[in-house]
């Protein structure tokens, strides 16, 4: 329909809109009407004939009246339609535009207002004997802002929706979970649904249909519970729903999709098999009571300002919209690929890229073709090969990559390609495909079954078994991570073989074997959900890990040669005669793209961010794409790749989705999780004083090097707020806060501008590891750490070397900075610190030989036993009082000492318990602290900085406060 000014709109209750149209030149007549599209798309006049005129006859035909400017609209609950006819000077009634369902007097709904508010059910509701449980609601949000809760049960079992208005559950190992591909619409109902079998599988439904499902973190025995929230999270006061939620079912079975289905909109007996809980809320004992209709008689209190209010309950007439399908892929708006001219006829066979810039394409005779800035230059570089082909490659960064070809050659370089060397891996045969995990580990595959596999990056090789394929020569190699892969085999004689491992390789599992299309590519996202290729258009889709396949409508019957999603939704296929296919919804329906080659298209390379992408193919063809009508303008070099919650509910998931060189960007927000890093990747906190990751009691982040974590609050950490003993992350602009010690590292991590403080343990602890063969020499600077535990340090170097520069070590328990000698040699620069009010002593060079120290500009003072101890201030150094403004709570004055030999004891007391530590666990990665944990206390809040005439502001940080 062509729509001339529309002005107003209004939508009613069963999902019509409605809409004015005000202009008057459109030749030469108005088009002065109220138009309604209803729910199937179909567009309607109901009222307004066009015209100008000020003329109408009371009652008659609505479309037939003459409407003269109708700017505004507006229906009341009625479904009577209103018009202000701007210059009529008049109000038009049209009766009855819009059918409203009967609301009964009985017919209630619990109401929320997201403050607060919930309903709390209290029980004993028994789990563990079935081993099973479905939860089910209707909802409506009203204004949803963040994470909302349906229905809760601690942290054993959650349905709630996320902040991009996902399904988000935890199916009770507190593993939540979200799936993106579903958008919930507030004003509308939904049926929502959550079943779980213990140690099998969960499943989320909405409105009858099934969501996800999936076999991780499901614990084997479901645990018993004894409240329910509905409409609230873990507490009453967490993830509180704005809006409405009716009819919650809790069963202690598994509920199948038609039961489901049948009875989701009809009222329940009560007594029905299974069924442990049922609210209406369509009644009340007492003002605050809700009634349980099932036989188990558990009755809901309503909390906050919860109440319960008319409502047209889904149950009891009103038909709940579905939820919408997703739009197929719109061929006419095609992503623009242009040809790249590479100088060559020969076949490239593979594509691969670390980043947007640096990629590689090898083929026929050897070739190898890099580009550093994105395919705007490029360059073959020297292979040593020009007599037959390289097939596949893959980079784990941008220096460090391997290539297999013919003849069983596996090229390696450590300098992108600059240098490329062979190396041995035991075979003469061809060799397909080669994928790593690291720098270490990683898998070649090939002819004759060969399967080899490497952990000392391709030094040397062992030899895998694999299962009697009859399609016995390896394709395709896919490894998702060190346990978990895939490969494709066939013969050109019509036998086909998928194989899969769980174990990295160890064992081969047959998958696929026998007769049919030959299966060319595969890729697969995650441990459940990928896809595979082949010959004639064959496209094939698995949920669980390719135990079993669905196939997909490629439209095609074209060889498909190369495939790659982005993630669950987006994927490209490529293949014989220029075909390149495209899906916007996992494969449900794919939509072919024009490209400007005939040629047989052999690999797809697309970006995470699907800003940039590349085809490889036959004849030297070589396509890339850059910009699209369908594409988003490039993010800045300063903006994310990854969003969290946007992209991924938890940073863990945001961590594991992520490449090296990625930035993940997190909201601000408690995230209650124990995050693990991944090397090369960075991920940056709205503010440290907005943003909080809650360790649970355990490690709060995990370190991997060349990482970065910053911007966060780092809290209730059991063991280390950072825990990098092997590895050598930065940690900068954080603080760190409640955890038995702020950071312990034995490697080379960088400490900067963190605030770490009131932590029950040491603030930074350095020790040393079995792992790294050598003392650890991290760089800790700018810092401020006050405040940490009351036997403990605020910096303590045990072994280690490093420098300690420009921080701000006050009120610590013991020393400021203890610093003792290990078996190997190392070097310590502190320099420009101020080491003030310190429990013991400010610096104490305890067993100092061994070491050595530059120590000048530093300024320690007013510190318990003394200012040092077993070594000389060094120069340029002083103490005197560094005129702090409104500093925390600190010693007033110096502590007593009784007698040498107190003193000794404590030190040695001190000196046994590192002693003890590293007897037990610093030679692994599991370190823990062995001593019981203090009393935490919450953080202050604090404008800890120095006056501006401190004799401690120096050349070297001029800034006078944190």
């Amino acid at each position: 329909a062509s729509l001339v000014r529309p002005h107003d709109v209004v939508v009613d209750q069963s999902g019509n809109i409605f809409f004015s149209t005000t202009s008057n030149l459109v030749s030469g007549a108005s088009s002065y009407r109220i138009r309604k599209v209803d729910t199937n798309g179909t567009i309607s006049t109901v009222a307004g004939n066009g015209k100008s005129a000020r003329d109408f006859t009371e009652g008659e035909p609505a479309t037939e009246a003459s409407l003269n400017a109708p700017t505004g609209i507006c229906l009341d609950t009625q479904g009577n339609l209103y018009i202000a006819s701007v210059r009529d000077q008049a109000i038009r009634k049209v009766d009855h535009v819009s059918p409203t369902p009967p609301v009964s007097s009985n017919n209630l709904a619990l109401t929320l207002d997201g403050r607060g508010d919930f309903a709390q059910i209290d029980g004993s509701f028994t789990f563990s004997e079935t081993n099973q449980i479905t939860l089910e609601a209707w909802f409506k949000l009203t204004n949803p802002s963040s994470f909302e809760s349906v229905i809760s049960a601690g942290l054993n079992y959650r349905l709630m929706i996320d902040g991009g208005l996902h399904p988000y559950w935890n199916a009770g190992l507190h593993g939540d979970r979200s799936d993106n591909t579903f958008v919930f619409t507030p004003g509308q109902w939904y049926h929502y649904v959550l079943v779980i079998e213990g140690g099998t599988e969960a499943k989320i439904y909405v409105d009858g249909t099934l969501i996800n499902a999936h076999t991780s973190h499901i614990p084997e025995t479901l645990p018993d519970v004894s409240q329910f929230l509905i409409g609230a999270g873990e507490s009453s006061d967490l993830y509180n729903l704005f809006g409405q939620i009716d009819e919650v079912r809790i069963w202690n079975i598994a509920r199948t999709e038609q039961e489901l289905q049948d009875a989701r909109t009809k009222t329940l007996i009560g007594n029905e098999h299974g069924l442990v809980g049922y609210w209406t809320f369509n009644d009340q004992n007492q003002s605050t009571e809700v009634i349980d209709h099932s036989t188990a008689n558990n009755k809901a209190f309503l909390g906050g300002d919860a109440y319960l209010t008319l409502s047209t309950s889904p149950v009891s007439g009103e038909s709940p919209p579905q939820p919408d399908t997703p739009n197929p892929p719109d061929p006419s708006v095609e992503t623009t690929w242009h040809p790249i001219e590479t100088g060559t006829e020969d076949v490239f066979f593979s594509v691969y890229f670390t980043d947007t810039d640096h990629g590689w394409a090898v083929g026929g005779k050897g070739q190898i073709l890099a580009t550093t800035d994105g395919g705007i230059t490029s360059l073959f570089q020297e292979s040593g090969i020009n007599s037959f082909s390289l097939y596949g490659l893959h980079f784990i960064d941008n220096q460090t990559g391997w290539i297999a070809g013919d003849r069983g050659t596996l090229l390696h370089t450590a300098d992108g390609g600059a240098t490329w060397i062979q190396q041995s891996v035991g075979t003469s045969l061809k060799l397909s495909d080669v994928h790593f995990i690291d720098a270490d580990i990683g898998w070649a595959g090939g002819d004759w079954r060969t399967m080899f596999h490497t952990t000392d990056g391709g030094n040397t090789w062992t030899k895998q078994t694999v299962p009697n394929m009859s399609g016995p020569h390896i394709i395709a190699l896919h490894m998702l991570n060190e346990q978990t892969g895939w490969a494709t085999g066939g013969t050109s004689t019509g036998k086909r073989s998928l194989i899969g491992t769980r174990d990295g390789g160890n064992t081969w599992t047959m998958l696929i074997d026998g007769p049919g299309a030959l299966l060319r590519d595969l890729y697969f996202i995650n441990e459940n959900e990928g896809w595979i290729v082949g010959d004639s258009g064959l496209i094939h889709y698995s949920n669980d890990g390719g135990q079993s396949w669905v196939q997909q409508t490629s439209g095609v019957s074209e060889v498909l040669q190369g495939v790659r999603f982005v993630n669950a939704q987006t994927g490209w296929v490529v293949g014989s005669n220029g075909t390149l296919l495209h899906t916007t919804d996992g494969g449900t329906t794919w939509a072919q793209h024009t490209v400007e080659t005939t040629e047989t298209l052999t690999d797809v390379w697309i970006a995470a961010d699907q800003t940039s992408g590349w085809i490889t193919g036959y004849n030297g063809v070589l396509l890339t794409f850059g910009d699209s009508t369908t594409q988003p303008d490039p993010p800045s070099p300063s903006e994310a790749d990854i969003h969290v919650p946007g992209d991924y509910v938890t940073i863990q998931d945001a961590i594991n989705a992520a490449n090296a060189g990625q930035t993940i960007s997190v909201a601000a927000g408690t995230y209650v999780e124990n995050i693990s890093l991944k090397e090369n990747v960075a991920i940056i906190g709205a503010g440290a004083e907005s943003t909080t990751i809650d360790g649970g009691g355990s490690d709060v982040v995990y370190g991997a090097d060349g990482a970065s974590v910053s911007g966060f609050t780092l809290t209730n950490g059991g063991d280390s707020g950072v825990f990098a003993w092997s590895t050598s992350p930065t940690v900068e602009n954080c603080i760190i806060t409640n955890c038995d010690q702020g950071i312990a590292t034995a490697a080379d991590a960088i400490i900067h501008s963190n605030i770490i403080v009131k932590n029950s343990g040491y603030g930074i602890f350095a020790g040393t590891s079995s792992t790294i063969g050598r003392p650890a020499s991290p760089t800790i600077t700018n810092n401020l750490i006050l405040q940490n535990g009351s036997d403990a340090s605020g910096i303590t170097l045990y072994q280690a070397g490093g420098l300690v520069i420009n921080n701000t070590i006050d009120a610590n328990g013991t020393y400021g900075i203890n610093v003792s000698k290990g078996p190997d040699p190392i070097s310590i620069e502190i320099k420009n610190n101020l080491v003030t009010n310190n429990g013991w002593y400010g610096i104490n060079g305890y067993e100092f030989d061994n070491v050595t120290q530059i120590s000048n500009y530093n300024n320690v003072w007013n510190n318990a036993w003394d200012n040092y101890d077993d070594l000389l201030p060094g120069p340029n150094s002083g103490s005197e009082d560094p005129l702090y403004v409104t500093p925390l709570a600190r010693p007033t004055s110096k502590r007593a000492i009784t007698s040498r030999k107190d003193m000794s004891e404590e030190m040695a007391s001190s000196r046994n318990h590192i002693n003890d530590m590293r007897a037990q666990n610093l030679s692994t990665t599991q370190y823990r602290r062995a001593r019981k944990q203090t009393p935490r206390t919450p953080i202050q809040n604090f404008n800890y900085h120095l006056q501006t005439t401190s004799p401690c502001i120096d050349a070297g940080d001029p800034l006078p406060h944190y």
